[in-house]
Formats: structure tokens, C-alpha cells, sequence
């Protein structure tokens, strides 16, 4: 009778080893490298953001400088002509209405001579009545 005889034993084999010092520090280094590299890029973004800030902040103060210029050059110019006729026929439209009710007498019916878009003409004729 024959038997087998196992000579593998596992004390004998040479073991990897997976995490040694030198993987360990060589996976620190990568990790240092990619954080300085993300470092970096922020720094950079963070300066162009300041520098766009600083330009729109430039901009706002020289177009509120030329929109105060611009103010006072209206403004010492006046009022337009086609403005002031324009007031003036308002104003004389506002006393043809208070003449007709002033007219009327009718305190009730004095608004609603003011109040009507139908003219003095109309509401004249109504309040009269």
C-alpha cells in the first residue's frame, strides 16, 4: 500500500507583504501631491475671482461718476419745451374742471364733474339739470 506524502507547507512560502513602509509613504506622497495641486488650482481661481471683482467694482464707480454727470447736465438744461406744454395744458384742463364744478354749486355732483371722462360739456349739462 502506498501512500502520499505532503511536503507543501505554507510556513515555506515567501509572503507579499501588501502595506509595507515604502508603499505607505509613496502612497502619502501622491496624496500630499494631489493636494497642493488642488491647493494651487484654488489659489488661482480665488486670485482671477478677485481680480473680476475688483474690475466690476471700477466699472460701477466710473458709470455712477458719469450717470451723476450726466444728472447735473439734465438738469441745468431744463425742462423740455414740449413738457412744459404739456403741463400747462393739463393745468388749464384741471381749472376748466373746477370752473364747472364750481358752477354746478352741487357739492354731491362737484366730484363727479372732475370725475367724468366724458368732458365738461356733458357733465355741464348733467349737473344743470
Amino acid at each position: 500500500m502506498s501512500q502520499q506524502i505532503n511536503l507543501y507547507n505554507p510556513i515555506f512560502l515567501k509572503q507579499e507583504k501588501h502595506f509595507s513602509a515604502r508603499t505607505m509613504v509613496q502612497a502619502l506622497g501622491v496624496i500630499a501631491l494631489g493636494l497642493i495641486a488642488v491647493y494651487a488650482y484654488a489659489l488661482i481661481q480665488s486670485r482671477d475671482g478677485e481680480r473680476t471683482a475688483q474690475q466690476y467694482r471700477q466699472q460701477v464707480v466710473a458709470q455712477r461718476e458719469q450717470l451723476l454727470k450726466l444728472g447735473a447736465q439734465l438738469s441745468s438744461q431744463g425742462q423740455s419745451k414740449a413738457l412744459q406744454a404739456e403741463i400747462a395744458r393739463l393745468d388749464a384742463e384741471v381749472k376748466s374742471s373746477q370752473a364747472t364744478a364750481s358752477v354746478s354749486g352741487n357739492p354731491e355732483t362737484s366730484w363727479w364733474c372732475t370725475a367724468v371722462p366724458c368732458g365738461p360739456s356733458w357733465c355741464l349739462r348733467t349737473c344743470v339739470r
